[in-house]
């Protein structure tokens, strides 16, 4: 889920998923700030990167175990 810094899910932001190689994969935030990626092969770490009109967020690096579930990317702001 996409949070602002108050808790509050953020809608229509775009979650970018890069990959080790340097490929991009994109997930838009519904109203309540989830995304979803399908078919993230496991054992990769990759880098996930938070654009929103609202607000400001860090680059996340992220070790894919298994199916994640419950993972929040806060705003910074």
């Amino acid at each position: 889920r996409v949070m602002s810094s108050r808790g509050r899910g953020i809608a229509n932001a775009t979650v970018v998923m890069t990959f080790q190689e340097g490929t991009n994969r994109t997930a838009r935030t519904n109203s309540f700030g989830y995304y979803r990626f399908d078919d993230v092969e496991v054992g990769q770490i990759v880098i996930l990167n938070v654009k929103s009109k609202s607000s400001s967020f860090a680059a996340t690096p992220l070790n894919v175990g298994d199916e994640i579930t419950g993972f929040d990317l806060w705003a910074v702001d």
